[in-house]
């Protein structure tokens, strides 16, 4: 069974699911399927800053890492491993976003993207949003060979040695964008430590994938 955001309980018109090893899923319909969807939005994820905004059911897959809908009965789909994504929903407005945030999209401040694209298309700000986070790597376990050459400067603080603190990096984006902290939930778990999870890092496979489903009801 799916694990979910205590935060996102209030809100009844709102179903979010957290897929793990646990639950099997082979496919981002599969997951959408369990949560109770027949339809689902999914992206060709490129590590990048574009978000795409979801008015109707499509068969197309786009480039990018966020989907953004105020449509009900659509399901929008993030996968991801070591990454990080995030559920980000403006509860006023009942508009709905997945976003898929790897140390790429990180380097690129996608989260601030994605906002963007929210104030411009929805008239939303990120105090009006309410924003659950899904296990990704810890700050022990990401590892990189040169960070300080292989990330950009606003990354820096987060860098200890040959590691880096992606989460808290992204928590400082969210902190910057004037999210409420109230407003916010990061589920504590690392993919790499936690064996229930899919970790690109540990297994090694393609097809290590767990999954994000959101949608209104």
């Amino acid at each position: 069974m799916s694990k979910t955001f205590e935060i996102f309980n209030q809100f009844s018109e709102l179903k979010v699911g957290v897929f793990d090893k646990s639950d099997e899923c082979t496919s981002d319909e599969e997951c959408a399927k369990k949560l109770g969807f027949d339809n689902v939005t999914k992206l060709n994820q490129v590590h990048g800053d574009v978000t795409h905004i979801i008015n109707d059911q499509s068969n197309e897959t786009k480039d990018g890492d966020g989907l953004i809908t105020n449509k009900s009965g659509i399901a929008l789909s993030v996968r991801w491993a070591d990454c990080q994504a995030f559920a980000i929903y403006a509860p006023d407005k009942k508009v709905l976003g997945a976003l898929h945030a790897g140390w790429k999209g990180m380097a690129v401040k996608t989260i601030t993207a994605y906002y963007k694209k929210l104030k411009e298309e929805f008239n939303i700000d990120p105090k009006d949003t309410y924003v659950g986070s899904v296990p990704s790597i810890c700050k022990n376990c990401a590892e990189f060979t040169d960070p300080i050459n292989e990330l950009p400067a606003h990354l820096h603080p987060f860098i200890n040695n040959k590691f880096v603190d992606l989460p808290s990096a992204a928590d400082y984006e969210l902190d910057s964008l004037d999210v409420p902290r109230n407003q916010r939930e990061r589920m504590p778990a690392c993919t790499y430590c936690d064996e229930g999870y899919w970790s690109w890092r540990r297994d090694n496979k393609e097809d290590a994938r767990n999954y994000l489903v959101v949608g209104l009801s």
